[in-house]
């Protein structure tokens, strides 16, 4: 029998861990005076385990490769595109786009995740503007879109009647996101530059798919991140930001591989830090 509780579905605490990794070669070109052009090849890699979801076993597609069987690795290949232009000396506007990335299958999860345990990286574009309000001052702000419509295993709902892990099985129900941001950029001296940020974002989930974002409950709507970089002697560069995201709540009711449950509401709450470090090596 399975004994339940807060974040308990059997076998233990429920719970996942996705790291994701990307590794870039980017090469960039000016053409003429006003125009910057870059591209940069792009291999990610991911890595997933999920633990405490055996109360969904009759409801998977492959129920041995369903929950509790350790870390697991996918990888895959994208690009990612960028143009930079200069409108006025002071102004200049700017577009990326990161391709989907289409990752092979986390083979210890192909019961609990769509498509048999494929869990791609969706795709995103950028616009953005960047105004010089002082010869030393940048500020900045983007528009960004994040696509998780091209990804089943985030976006598709939860309540489709479907096993786990099947292909366009239930999914974390994700919505598309999309986020304003706005930062600046000092510099002080040749060595040093100094960021301080803020972005905002619509809420990815939607109160329906609560019960299985237990496991991501991505509900966070602002994020604040301040850091710096500095250039070292020669080729060499070193990067680091904190980023800080006040905690959010959703709630909604319980949905279960039975059906809905009125009775019984579940509310996921999550607060976020992050820190960055990076080195950069300039050929």
């Amino acid at each position: 029998a399975c004994a339940g509780g807060a974040g308990v579905y059997c076998g233990g605490r429920a719970g996942a861990d996705l790291m994701q990794v990307f590794l870039s070669a980017g090469y960039a070109r000016r053409i003429g005076t006003n125009l910057s052009l870059g591209i940069a090849p792009t291999l990610a890699v991911e890595r997933f385990k999920a633990d405490g979801l055996a109360a969904f076993a009759p409801f998977s597609l492959d129920p041995a490769h369903l929950s509790g069987k350790g870390n697991d690795w996918a990888a895959g290949v994208g690009i990612r595109v960028g143009a930079e232009l200069a409108v006025m000396r002071q102004v200049r506007i700017g577009a990326a786009y990161q391709s989907k990335f289409k990752m092979s299958r986390l083979k210890k999860y192909s019961g609990l995740i769509e498509g048999n345990g494929r869990f791609d990286v969706p795709s995103t574009w950028t616009l953005g503007i960047a105004v010089d309000v002082a010869p030393t001052i940048t500020a900045m702000f983007d528009y960004r879109r994040i696509n998780y419509s091209d990804t089943g295993a985030i976006s598709n709902s939860p309540t489709i009647p479907a096993p786990l892990g099947s292909p366009g099985g239930p999914g974390f129900g994700w919505k598309n996101v999309n986020v304003l941001e706005m930062g600046v950029e000092a510099k002080t001296g040749t060595r040093w530059t100094w960021r301080a940020g803020a972005a905002f974002n619509n809420d990815p989930l939607r109160s329906s798919a609560v019960t299985l974002n237990i496991l991501s409950p991505a509900v966070p709507q602002q994020h604040y991140t301040a850091g710096a970089s500095y250039i070292g002697g020669g080729n060499d560069g070193l990067d680091f930001a904190l980023t800080y995201a006040p905690k959010r709540k959703l709630t909604g009711i319980e949905i279960t591989p039975l059906g809905p449950n009125p009775a019984h509401r579940i509310t996921v709450q999550m607060r976020q830090f992050e820190a960055t470090v990076g080195w950069t090596r300039r050929f």
